[in-house]
């Protein structure tokens, strides 16, 4: 197998920088910030969709299996060069992408829209598209089979997850709350106490 085990850019960073501190990171950017943003701007801190609560640190597990491996075995070199420009390009093209596909679903009103959907749709989704799409592939050309079932488990999981958020409406949270006001009280995945 080509690696290089000496990587620079994105990889190098990963490879060289503490893997707890960037998983901390990316744990309170793409995860605990909704819950703040939304106590924050809505007064309660609250997040329904089960591929966020659930599939979010799903998906940053699989991040992590891709750190792991690159740290242990390099950076396989047909991931090397215009790969990670490319997939930052579209990473950070999602943003937009995200915001005018809610913009246009929302009939152009950008009102329909959370202070923590617009973080979610502008920050979350570029970030998560990045790091998904440069580090999986590292546990799924480095890794043993055991390494790529468990990836493609996390990653199934998150897809599985995304799909009932999106057939039981979930994904508009702010929406579903409106046509579904005990949602949040049954909820297991609010905090704060119970009325």
């Amino acid at each position: 197998m080509n690696t290089i085990f000496h990587p620079g850019g994105i990889y190098g960073f990963l490879r060289y920088t503490d893997w707890p501190i960037f998983l901390v990171f990316l744990f309170m950017t793409c995860y605990l910030a909704i819950y703040l943003i939304r106590w924050k701007t809505e007064g309660r801190p609250y997040n329904i969709a089960m591929s966020s609560v659930i599939g979010i640190p799903a998906l940053i597990f699989s991040i992590h299996f891709g750190i792991f491996l690159l740290r242990k075995h390099g950076l396989p070199v047909i991931l090397n060069g215009s790969y990670v420009w490319i997939i930052l390009a579209l990473s950070v093209a999602s943003g937009p992408v995200a915001l005018a596909i809610v913009y246009f679903q929302s009939g152009r009103n950008w009102k329909a829209q959370t202070y923590a959907d617009l973080y979610h749709n502008a920050v979350v989704v570029p970030v998560m598209i990045f790091f998904l799409f440069t580090l999986v592939p590292v546990a799924f050309i480095n890794g043993t089979w055991g390494w790529k079932i468990a990836t493609a488990i996390l990653i199934g999981w998150f897809i599985a997850l995304w799909r009932l958020d999106v057939k039981a409406g979930r994904h508009h949270q702010t929406e579903y709350l409106r046509q579904h006001p005990d949602a949040l009280e049954k909820s297991p995945w609010r905090y704060g106490p119970r009325k």
